[in-house]
């Protein structure tokens, strides 16, 4: 699967596992992640990625400054930053590493834009390598992904599919989300490849999966759910879709000495949100005839679709010329974050029902 951890851009909201012997290096560390960030600079900050802090008092922490370069805090300062930003842009996911080796006095700087979800088989591209003078640490405060739980700074405003600790050229705690269920939030716990607990810290957090996982999910990521809300007020038109093509057969009512007909089946029933698909002529040889073409945005949860459901209009504010219209759908593209449906659609006479 491909799910990861959801951060909003607040304080006190990670993953957290305590600290054990095996962090502590003799020669160096690694820290590998696959992440996407919605922004450089939550609330006029760093995004945080992976560390060891405690209160508030950083040891160590990899995390991405304003600028959008990774940067290295050690010791609570500010190390070294990488000599140019991330190649991959907000809303993108991608792979990040860096190696610190305090008996070499070097740290470099990798990323990757691969769609692999396994580190093993990730190209690095080298951004830069820095020679500062550093010692080793002695690290006692517990690894976290994401801000500190008891911290004041750095938020993350993204999300962490995976986050790997090497120390001395042995991994010894990789974070993953797909160890966790998901709609996993504060006090959750997971358990990693090397029998690491990690605990969610902070209820603005939520486990997620991407849109392929999430369609058949009913715990939506934070902003899947933001935008189904926002698309909800606009639903200010009604329609009514049937299906022609499914239809109850008509019977003979002997009370009323009538013949009650054919009755198409109703797919949906409620709000919408109707707008023009775009102004344009259709050429039929030398005559050129308006399109009328219209989408029609629907809830995410509306129902099924497909090509020749009539959609009458009942109801409309946006567009209060077509009440009483029937539109014919053409096609009911998929909408992958699963935040509304939308059925692209002809204006059609009663005599193209048939």
């Amino acid at each position: 699967m491909a799910q990861y951890l959801e951060f909003a851009g607040v304080l006190n909201a990670a993953a957290t596992t305590p600290d054990v012997a095996a962090y502590q290096p003799t020669t160096s560390i690694r820290v590998d992640a696959r992440l996407l960030a919605f922004a450089w600079d939550p609330v006029a900050d760093e995004l945080a990625i992976l560390g060891q802090f405690q209160l508030g008092a950083t040891d160590w922490q990899l995390r991405i400054n304003q600028a959008g370069h990774l940067e290295l805090l050690w010791n609570g300062i500010i190390l070294v930053a990488a000599a140019s930003p991330l190649s991959f842009a907000f809303a993108q996911v991608g792979w990040v590493r860096v190696d610190v080796n305090p008996t070499l006095n070097t740290v470099t700087f990798f990323e990757s834009t691969q769609t692999t979800t396994n580190i093993a088989g990730v190209a690095w591209t080298q951004i830069s390598t820095h020679t500062p003078a550093f010692s080793i640490l002695t690290h006692t405060a517990p690894l976290h992904v994401g801000s500190s739980g008891t911290g004041t700074r750095d938020p993350m405003l993204g999300r962490i599919y995976q986050a790997r600790y090497t120390v001395d050229g042995t991994a010894v705690a990789h974070f993953n989300a797909d160890d966790f269920t998901i709609g996993d939030s504060d006090t959750d716990t997971g358990t990693d490849v090397h029998s690491r607990v990690w605990t969610l810290v902070g209820t603005s957090l939520i486990v997620a999966a991407d849109p392929a996982t999430l369609l058949g999910s009913s715990v939506p990521s934070q902003h899947v759910a933001f935008f189904r809300s926002l698309r909800a007020d606009r639903y200010v038109d009604a329609v009514t879709v049937a299906d022609e093509q499914d239809t109850t057969a008509g019977t003979w009512n002997r009370t009323t000495k009538q013949y009650d007909g054919a009755s198409d089946t109703i797919l949906y029933t409620g709000g919408a949100l109707i707008r023009p698909a775009g102004a344009g002529t259709k050429n039929r040889g030398e005559v050129a005839a308006p399109t009328y073409d219209y989408d029609v945005q629907l809830p995410h949860d509306a129902g099924a679709f497909r090509a020749n459901n009539l959609v009458t209009v009942t109801a409309s504010v946006s567009a209060p010329e077509l009440v009483g219209a029937v539109l014919k759908v053409q096609s009911d593209p998929e909408d992958s974050y699963n935040t509304h449906r939308l059925l692209k659609c002809v204006l059609v006479e009663e005599r193209d029902r048939g």
